[in-house]
């Protein structure tokens, strides 16, 4: 789902623990750019829109986050140091996503050593 929301209503979403937030908030070292992405749980969603003011988007209007509902938010695998984040392949295939240079680099680098490492 692609919202919108004031700046301060997103920060304070990137912290909720009813969301585990991917792309280049999840990656470190890479300076946040993009819409947040994040994962949320399906029955957390529409509480999550009424608490922090988010309005879906619609047309051409450019979101500032994707909200990715999954039925189990347990199931997004986490990264091992902080569990508020996803794992850094996941994240890297949501910055693929993104269509910034600067992202698809990022990502193409953490899937290259996780190949490596296997």
């Amino acid at each position: 789902m692609r919202v919108w929301a004031f700046g301060p209503a997103l920060d304070e979403l990137a912290d909720d623990d009813r969301v585990v937030v991917s792309g280049d908030r999840a990656v470190p070292d890479l300076e946040s750019a993009g819409p947040l992405r994040m994962y949320a749980d399906d029955d957390d969603v529409e509480d999550l829109l009424a608490d922090y003011g988010l309005r879906e988007v619609q047309g051409d209007r450019l979101p500032n986050a994707v909200i990715w509902a999954v039925p189990d938010l347990n199931a997004v695998p986490r990264d091992a140091m902080d569990p508020h984040r996803a794992a850094p392949v996941v994240a890297a295939l949501d910055l693929l996503e993104e269509g910034d240079p600067r992202a698809e680099s990022a990502a193409l680098g953490i899937l290259r050593d996780a190949l490596e490492m296997h």
